[in-house]
């Protein structure tokens, strides 16, 4: 089973949670968002979010973090509004491997964390 870690303590976390979990995931969520790589040590994760509110708060130094102590785990990005292509070069900079429009639906979040970690989502299940 996928080991997902989430790294934020809003609203948003708890809508990505439901949607992971009804699908079978493994989620666990880290609040502060600082303590993020810290409980990334435990065991292996999967796949790492962090909805992110640009420009610049802690969440950023997190992916910085993160990115830096676990350098192949995959971070799908959800951003607070929609980037411009100079937030998204940032964040891809700071680690990112995908970002996430933040107007997902259940299924489109399903669908984003399947290419990630590099399988197939099936919306039929």
């Amino acid at each position: 089973m996928a080991r997902i870690l989430i790294i934020d303590d809003t609203p948003v976390a708890i809508t990505v949670k439901q949607a992971l979990v009804a699908a079978g995931y493994e989620v666990h969520t880290s609040t502060p968002p600082k303590r993020g790589a810290r409980l990334a040590e435990p065991g292996p994760i999967s796949l790492a979010i962090i909805p992110v509110l640009l420009p610049g708060n802690d969440r950023l130094d997190s992916l910085r973090q993160l990115r830096r102590h676990f350098p192949s785990i995959p971070i799908l990005t959800i951003p607070g509004r929609s980037p411009s292509d100079q937030d998204a070069k940032l964040l891809a900079q700071l680690g990112s491997t995908r970002l996430m429009d933040y107007s997902f639906t259940p299924t489109t979040l399903l669908g984003a964390v399947a290419a990630v970690m590099g399988h197939r989502f099936d919306e039929q299940k």
